[in-house]
């Protein structure tokens, strides 16, 4: 039933899992690849996305997009274990199971959340995966460095079945780059460690580790991918051809950008224990505010329009309706 209902057409193909709440995102991410000349297939494991979005999705693009109903990964081969209640798990292990399973159409395969905007061509990251056999992925700004750094103190489990990393993945979550056919013992494994953690990302890191695969792997530079240390850099932006923008950070240009900024609650939480006049505010909120307007513009002004929430909060905390953390603290003591 999938393969009948779907089109593969390229050797390469991209995996997204989205609910019904991250269409904003998913849309500026479908928009940001078509932009920014992707040739992959697209497949998104999907819950409540509206079926006319599903439908013109699947017909405006270059690129196929094919839309996986999430239920469909519950059962059948390499499937999630339904009796998890964690709707987290279904959706961050769920790629994993549909890239298994169409391991034999791929050469690559890159999983991409929906709160991962795609803001340059990333096709060369799947022929250095291709052409070397390397797992391509971006490093972790708030752990460890490599694969070198990690010590049995990283393990939650010293032994047995379960051992894996935890709070200590080298990697950030982000596109992964890698043959499914080459490395579907780290599918598999990532899988396997799902049974017993959500965290995907030390999942398909202990996966690694597991399988003594750690020489196998490509770390990219997480400024350029992720923004994780958002408030270290500040982003600038110049525009090129086809009225695209590019986006650098420490004069480097980025691939992608990945959080919800979408959302006020996620634009104030960004900020929050930000300081107003220092640097580290400063450079976050040009950031995010620009990061926000990125979202907009992909959202209503290229081939998919979607309905885009207004973003007061900017407004908000100039105005002082909604207090930083620094903010609450000073009005307490003067209270």
């Amino acid at each position: 039933m999938l393969l009948n209902n779907s089109k593969i057409i390229s050797k390469y193909a991209i995996f997204i899992p989205c609910s019904a709440g991250y269409l904003p995102g998913l849309n500026a991410l479908l928009n940001g690849l078509d932009l920014y000349d992707n040739t992959a297939d697209v497949w998104v494991i999907e819950e409540g996305i509206p079926e006319d979005y599903k439908k013109k999705a699947s017909e405006v693009f270059n690129f196929p997009v094919n839309f996986v109903p999430i239920t469909e990964i519950l059962d059948g081969e390499f499937c999630l274990d339904k009796t998890r209640f964690s709707s987290f798990y279904k959706w961050v292990f769920s790629p994993y199971v549909l890239q298994m399973r169409l391991r034999d159409k791929y050469k690559v395969v890159a999983t991409i959340g929906a709160d991962v905007v795609i803001i340059n061509n990333i096709m060369k990251w799947f022929e250095v995966a291709e052409k070397t056999g390397f797992i391509v992925t971006a490093d972790n700004p708030y752990t460890l460095s490599s694969f070198d750094e990690i010590s049995q103190e990283h393990h939650f489990y010293k032994s047995g079945p379960h051992i894996g990393l935890i709070d200590s993945s080298p990697i950030s979550d982000t596109p992964a780059f890698m043959d499914p056919k080459l490395h579907e013992d780290i599918i598999e494994e990532t899988l396997r460690m799902g049974n017993f953690t959500d965290a995907n990302m030390e999942a398909f890191a202990t996966a690694i580790w597991n399988k003594k695969k750690t020489d196998r792997v490509l770390l990219m530079n997480s400024e350029l991918w992720t923004c994780g240390i958002f408030y270290m850099f500040q982003v600038e932006v110049s525009r090129g051809s086809k009225n695209r923008k590019f986006y650098f950070a420490n004069r480097e240009r980025m691939y992608a950008i990945h959080k919800k900024y979408w959302y006020d609650s996620i634009i104030y939480q960004a900020l929050y224990d930000k300081v107003p006049g220092t640097w580290g505010y400063e450079f976050a909120y040009k950031n995010v505010y620009t990061w926000c307007n990125l979202y907009r513009e992909l959202n209503t002004q290229h081939k998919i329009v979607v309905d885009y929430p207004e973003n007061k909060i900017f407004d908000q905390l100039k105005k002082g309706e909604v207090l930083l953390k620094y903010q609450k603290i000073n009005q307490i003591k003067n209270d």
